[in-house]
């Protein structure tokens, strides 16, 4: 059995509407499955003339992005989130403003001073780092 999974959505707020290819997954190698997910797209989403995606260079190379007719448009820096409580939690929930939040969690009262590492540290919330993205854009083509 091939499973082969694709999830977007429409941005409207750009110059005008592009599609973002947020997810794509197979269970086994499909041959032209990427091309065909994509014409199957465009047809789906009559209006969104660029589709736009990203690769994180921890897993992938992104060939299969230039070999379906994708450009590469910028390199994005890598980036982190943090291990705490048996799950990962996106580094906004432990900006300064927030630590307090993160305290309260644990029964804590925010220290009224210290980064966001140093305060991370003691909450025992580990930072994991990531080895950045690339974004990529598929332009033109109307369905």
């Amino acid at each position: 059995t091939t499973a082969q999974v694709a999830d977007g959505s429409i941005d409207t707020k750009a110059d005008g509407p592009v599609w973002l290819l947020s997810r794509y997954a197979t269970s086994c190698r499909v041959q032209g499955g990427m091309s065909k997910l994509i014409a199957a797209a465009r047809q789906a989403f009559i209006g969104a003339e660029d589709l736009f995606t990203f690769s994180d260079n921890m897993n992938f190379t992104g060939d299969v992005y230039a070999k379906t007719g994708f450009e590469r448009v910028s390199d994005v820096p890598p980036s982190y989130a943090y291990w705490w409580r048996a799950q990962w939690w996106h580094k906004a929930n432990f900006r300064l403003a927030r630590m307090a939040a993160r305290f309260a969690e644990v029964g804590r009262e925010r220290p009224e001073s210290g980064t966001e590492a140093e305060l991370a540290e003691q909450l025992k919330a580990m930072p994991y780092y990531d080895a950045g993205k690339v974004k990529w854009v598929q332009r033109g083509g109307r369905g």
